[in-house]
């Protein structure tokens, strides 16, 4: 009898593991940050990129000191570094030259998404995302 109870007991265990609805974590957002540098803008000399040259170019700024003492000066203002999965690269051409961008998301005391902009690994600013009027062709 104890080995029929227990068989049901563990056949039951099994059986809500794959049929019962879980307790899912909500994923945030994934259009919380805006996608700065995707907006078509290659006939403008501006090329997102992507894959494994984005990644060496982030991991190469994380690392270096300018990032650090930056991201402590935005934690120090109660900026919130919302981590690596979100940063974005794009390289510029143009008439002022070329030079790769990286824009860092935080959030900033009221929950707004900021960017820590860096152009060639140097400290450019924090910059707001764009609105759709302040994109036109």
């Amino acid at each position: 009898m104890k080995k029929i109870v227990t068989l049901l007991c563990t056949s039951l265990i099994v059986l809500l593991m794959f049929v019962a609805p879980g307790n899912s974590v909500k994923a945030a957002n994934p259009n919380l940050v805006p996608d700065l540098f995707s907006c078509g803008c290659e006939d403008h000399g501006i090329y997102p990129v992507t894959g494994s040259e984005k990644n060496k170019i982030v991991a190469e700024l994380l690392s270096s000191d300018v990032f650090k003492t930056q991201k402590f000066e935005l934690l120090k203002q109660d900026y919130t570094f919302m981590g690596v999965n979100k940063v974005q690269v794009a390289k510029f051409e143009g008439e002022i030259g070329n030079f790769v961008m990286v824009a860092v998301p935080f959030f900033n005391k009221s929950g707004t998404v900021e960017f820590a902009m860096f152009t060639n690994g140097v400290p450019s600013g924090i910059a707001l995302p764009p609105t759709e009027d302040d994109h036109n062709h």
